[in-house]
């Protein structure tokens, strides 16, 4: 089916404008360069756009045209803009009473389905009824600061190649803004409380595609915790969860940065990394459970070399052959695949081949060891942190690294209670 406007055709058919000015507003804008190599058809464009936004807002156009009560009456759908910001040609035109004031749209306007081929400046624009720009896809960068809109207004299935920025404006009514792919999306200082965040996409401008949702395609740490605040209220506790983490990623880049000023800087540093790696800022405890079972391995082959320092309890057994220590380095390094698996879950390809090779290297070590069961108690005694030696001390001589593995076992084992409540508690 082809994408037509019926408002543009029905201003044409009825000598409101020409079949030029109709195909120019439709026409395909992606080689437009420079306001120098295109001023006069950017002009002309401006002027024509300028002049339809007359026409509509005049008396009984809507009964000349024959619109539906239910057709937005600035219809701009499936137009293609060059730069709004190729100053003085849009200024002229669409700021001509409002000097450094934005725009007035005082009816429902529709920009869905259209492209922006240039930059997209909204910013200090005033939409005093229902606006849509839902499929809309907006080239280079965008602008929606100090934007005021009055009603409902949708974004769905947008997409922003470039950094778009709603700061400081305002939706008192709904906010779609779901199914939106952007490059950058900066929400500071914005009141959206009727809005919608759902299923976000991150976009790759390198590839020209969507992808998952990350902590880079967020401007600031306030982006992502007005999101995160959003379906907080609503107890989305799922929706949640996935920005906490991006979050607390842009609020450890805060702290990189050279000119950030945050007290105890280094133990707040230190307390972020550790929540990072050990269970994802508490939203991973499968990352928990593999650091868990990959320490525990690197703890005995420690306390291996410890052997000399140990007593001679004929209880404690001393795995110091080549093949225990073959054995150990080789489960060491199955379950540090799989735990770096849990860094690649954006990654398809990364991911499986970890968790594959990561399998392959455990089954070859339990099946090439001939000591496994005897192993595996051994660890696990050194590692139980609760009543872990009962009649024998495994630690006598070397108590301080006794005491080191408690307290990091410990540590472990609430960064991974703490992931699981939160995956699991529903409120």
């Amino acid at each position: 089916m082809k994408n037509t406007n019926i408002t543009l055709e029905r201003l044409r058919d009825n000598d409101k404008i020409t079949q030029a000015e109709y195909e120019l507003l439709l026409s395909d804008k992606s080689n437009w360069n420079s306001e120098d190599t295109n001023f006069d058809e950017a002009k002309d464009f401006w002027e024509v756009f300028s002049r339809i936004k007359d026409i509509l807002d005049t008396q009984d156009i809507r009964e000349t045209l024959k619109l539906s009560p239910h057709d937005s009456l600035y219809n701009f759908t499936y137009l293609k803009f060059p730069d709004m910001d190729s100053s003085p040609i849009y200024e002229e035109y669409i700021y001509p009473d409002y000097a450094n004031e934005g725009h007035v749209y005082t009816k429902d306007t529709d920009f869905s389905h259209c492209t922006f081929y240039g930059i997209t400046n909204f910013k200090n624009t005033i939409f005093n009824d229902e606006v849509k720009f839902n499929n809309v896809n907006f080239i280079k960068a965008t602008d929606f600061s100090e934007t005021s809109f009055e009603e409902d207004t949708y974004f769905k299935n947008a997409k922003f190649q470039d950094t778009v920025t709603f700061e400081n404006s305002e939706c008192k009514g709904i906010f779609d803004f779901s199914d939106t792919a952007f490059s950058s999306l900066l929400l500071d200082k914005s009141s959206f409380p009727n809005a919608s965040y759902l299923r976000l996409n991150g976009y790759d401008k390198e590839t020209y595609r969507k992808e998952g949702l990350s902590y880079k395609h967020l401007k600031t740490k306030e982006t992502a915790r007005i999101i995160k605040a959003h379906f907080d209220a609503q107890n989305n506790i799922t929706e949640a969860n996935k920005y906490f983490p991006i979050e607390q990623e842009l609020y450890l880049n805060t702290i990189y940065s050279q000119e950030s000023i945050i007290p105890n800087k280094n133990s707040t540093l230190f307390v972020l990394l550790l929540n990072k790696f050990v269970n994802y800022f508490g939203t991973d405890w499968v990352r928990s459970l593999l650091i868990l079972f990959m320490l525990s391995y690197l703890f005995m082959r420690f306390y291996i070399d410890f052997d000399s320092f140990l007593g001679v309890d004929k209880n404690i057994k001393h795995f110091t052959e080549i093949a225990d220590i073959q054995y150990i380095w080789t489960m060491f390094i199955s379950w540090a695949l799989l735990y770096l698996s849990t860094f690649y879950k954006a990654n398809k390809l990364i991911f499986w081949s970890l968790i594959f090779i990561g399998i392959v290297i455990n089954i070859i070590g339990i099946t090439s060891y001939d000591n496994v069961l005897a192993m595996q108690n051994y660890i696990i005694q050194l590692t139980n942190p609760i009543n872990a030696f009962k009649n024998m001390n495994l630690y006598e001589g070397i108590e301080i690294y006794g005491a080191f593995v408690r307290i990091i076992i410990v540590t472990i084992i609430y960064q991974f209670l703490v992931a699981f409540r939160q995956n699991t508690r529903r409120k």
